[in-house]
């Protein structure tokens, strides 16, 4: 969800549906001058962040803009796509499981 607020916008993450058209949301910024009951538009997508290498060395903030006063990181707003991901049925272990311990004072 995104607020106008003066000349900027603000970035709220829907928490709750509460109904009839009202959420409870958190705000990624500062909610100075906001009101009860204020407009907003529902982008209808999660917050998206750029990743790949030209984000590399860039400081960005939680919304994915740059900080760090080196200009925009994608100027033309095209954000690298990201390859569609494959269903995997290995199962990984992570740690280590009582099973283990035999292993552990042989050498």
């Amino acid at each position: 969800v995104e607020v106008a607020k003066d000349s900027e916008r603000l970035v709220l993450e829907v928490a709750q549906h509460l109904g009839e058209n009202t959420v409870r949301t958190i705000a990624m910024e500062s909610t100075d001058g906001l009101v009860c009951s204020q407009k907003c538009v529902d982008n209808s997508a999660p917050i998206q962040v750029p990743v790949g290498p030209k984000t590399l060395g860039c400081i960005i903030n939680v919304i994915g803009e740059p900080v760090d006063k080196k200009g925009p990181i994608f100027p033309n707003k095209e954000m690298e796509k990201f390859a569609p991901l494959q269903a995997c049925s290995h199962l990984y272990r992570a740690g280590k499981d009582p099973g283990d311990s035999r292993h552990w004072n042989q050498g």
